[in-house]
């Protein structure tokens, strides 16, 4: 089994991982860079903590999916499935961070 290190998107998904500790533990206050930014969370510092921190848990859960991935489905690039696993590594990457918008966006409309 190759490296973990050596999988597609590693580093990526260690680094939302990273980033996402902060907002997570409620310590990103709002601001322009960093965390979910919309009209709602920006106009509501509590609308902002709790929608980030719904997020965090999101974005961290995504992290920790595709590591797994990583882990079941190893990327070779020498292999004859190349483009099949390939796409694999990208639907877990992606797919998770997408649905984990979507959840903290719905979130932010719920919460107030």
């Amino acid at each position: 089994m190759p490296a973990m290190k050596s999988q597609p998107f590693f580093i990526p998904a260690v680094v939302f991982a990273v980033i996402s500790v902060p907002l997570v533990l409620g310590m990103v206050p709002p601001n322009r860079i960093y965390g979910v930014r919309t009209r709602r969370t920006l106009s509501s510092p509590e609308v902002w903590r709790k929608t980030n921190r719904v997020a965090g848990w999101a974005v961290l859960a995504a992290s920790v999916f595709y590591l797994e991935v990583t882990r079941s489905y190893p990327y070779l690039p020498a292999a004859r499935d190349f483009y099949k696993v390939f796409l694999i590594h990208i639907a877990a990457w992606a797919g998770p961070l997408v649905a984990a918008l979507v959840i903290a966006v719905r979130y932010s409309k719920k919460v107030g």
